[in-house]
């Protein structure tokens, strides 16, 4: 195509064009999944807290494609608690705390960002509604930290249960029967999958075209409620903002939610047994939530664009490397694009930026940082994500530096991003993207999708039955 500069701005103009803003419909479909999930668990296990974590939780856009495997979702039983060293528990704790609550210390390990509990006391509320303390641990045993296997909902007889009464409450028990790889463990979370279910549950028409709603996909993470800011995070609030992002409102909000901690352990102690029974991680899910809904619709957007032409770029070659090896991660993005928020100024995120530009000026910044193997975490300032990246470094490198260069970049949107969604389109939106070879071309089948497509009641149609698959998976019950 002729004139790249009016292909960065047709690029541009698609997606601000096709992308919808969808908080109160997101809100709505994802939290249908946790409160399925809510009832299951509470029928196994008791009071516990869901918390929907994760991309399908960050994106308030709905972007086209989507960039979503899965739902992640935070399981938090009531009846434990974590507290900082030394940290007197308090007399009030919220309401859906169970009447007895076990309390263990985050002692910090020597891996940044990764601690170890400590069992501290047991709290019981009293007649007059306030916690006081029963039972105090007996701080002297110095190897008496809770094993991740002892945390009650990661034991794999009860995931059983409550897996099975999710899938026996809201599925066909016979599609349960026959196969067997519906959950499976995934890092700290239990990834729960149903494509079985796809094709024999779900149809939707959207005009001249047939397609099927995918199947579930959730992971489901087991994790501890810290209800303080982390000391190890302690600089984060107070640390210098030139650009006023995040907005001390937010930074308030994000600090008094707290964090969780999670079971995972770092990658260099897996080797060590009694590290890898005993690590757990901290989880500032809930912080990233709360930054991430504040971005603005540019942000979003290349946030989005950047997870996607990752996933199909780069992440599955590093897959090709020994499964021990650290792997390029949405996590990874996830970072880079926290600390270049808070480190540009708003006028970098213009609406009249070319959203491929900023990908690649983004990419780049992220092929540095994997090949100095230094990444930092956007919370714990002494922690690097990639500070044992090693083998898989050059294929990572190899992979951004393919995609760094802006004509590159855009053409490979053009292409990969812009003629899919054409081809999943309903006939007469498709027809319009067949013949792309000019610019001028390609424009007009945008503006023909702008101003024609998305006002009319069918396209509305097929657009919402995408969201339902593509980020409420769990809707098809």
């Amino acid at each position: 195509m002729e004139d790249e500069e009016e292909l960065h701005r047709c690029v541009t103009q698609f997606m601000f064009d096709t992308c919808r803003f969808t908080t109160t419909e997101h809100a709505t479909n994802s939290s249908f999944f946790i409160s399925c999930s809510r009832a299951a668990y509470d029928a196994t296990f008791g009071d516990t807290e869901f918390f929907h974590s994760g991309s399908s939780a960050e994106f308030y856009i709905y972007p086209p494609l989507s960039c979503i495997d899965d739902i992640d979702v935070m399981v938090v039983y009531n009846g434990c608690l974590a507290v900082p060293y030394g940290h007197t528990p308090s007399t009030e704790l919220p309401s859906h705390f169970q009447r007895v609550v076990s309390v263990y210390e985050i002692i910090d390990s020597h891996e940044p960002g990764y601690v170890y509990l400590h069992p501290s006391c047991t709290l019981a509320k009293n007649n007059e509604g306030h916690y006081v303390v029963v039972r105090k641990e007996n701080s002297k045993i110095a190897l008496e930290l809770l094993p991740r296997s002892y945390y009650l909902i990661n034991t794999p007889s009860l995931y059983d249960r409550y897996i099975s009464s999710i899938m026996t409450t809201h599925f066909m028990k016979d599609i349960l029967q026959q196969h067997n790889d519906i959950y499976t463990p995934h890092g700290p979370a239990m990834h729960v999958r149903s494509e079985h279910l796809t094709e024999a549950l779900f149809r939707e028409k959207a005009g001249d075209n047939d397609f099927i709603i995918r199947g579930i996909k959730a992971d489901c993470v087991p994790s501890m409620r810290c209800l303080h800011w982390p000391s190890q995070a302690a600089e984060w609030p107070k640390r210098s903002r030139y650009y006023g992002w995040p907005n001390i409102a937010t930074i308030d909000t994000v600090v008094v939610n707290g964090c969780d901690v999670v079971q995972a352990v770092h990658p260099l102690c897996k080797q060590n047994e009694w590290m890898n029974k005993h690590q757990w991680r901290l989880s500032f899910s809930r912080a990233e939530v709360t930054l991430l809904n504040s971005w603005t619709p540019v942000q979003q957007m290349v946030y989005h664009m950047l997870r996607f032409v990752l996933k199909r770029e780069v992440f599955p070659k590093t897959d090709e490397n020994s499964p021990d090896s650290l792997k390029l991660s949405n996590y990874h993005v996830k970072t880079l694009m926290l600390w270049e928020c808070e480190q540009k100024p708003e006028t970098w995120w213009s609406l009249e930026s070319s959203l491929v530009r900023l990908c690649s000026s983004l990419l780049q910044k992220l092929c540095d940082c994997v090949e100095n193997r230094y990444c930092q975490h956007y919370f714990v300032g002494n922690c690097n994500l990639l500070g044992h990246l090693e083998d898989t470094s050059f294929v990572i490198r190899n992979s951004l530096n393919g995609l760094i260069d802006s004509s590159v970049l855009l053409n490979w949107f053009v292409e990969n991003y812009i003629c899919e969604f054409a081809q999943c389109c309903p006939a007469k939106v498709s027809a319009r993207f067949e013949d792309i070879c000019t610019t001028g071309k390609l424009q007009t089948a945008i503006n023909f999708l702008a101003d024609i497509e998305l006002k009319s009641s069918s396209f509305h149609s097929f657009m919402e039955s995408k969201f339902c698959s593509e980020y409420c998976p769990l809707v098809i019950m």
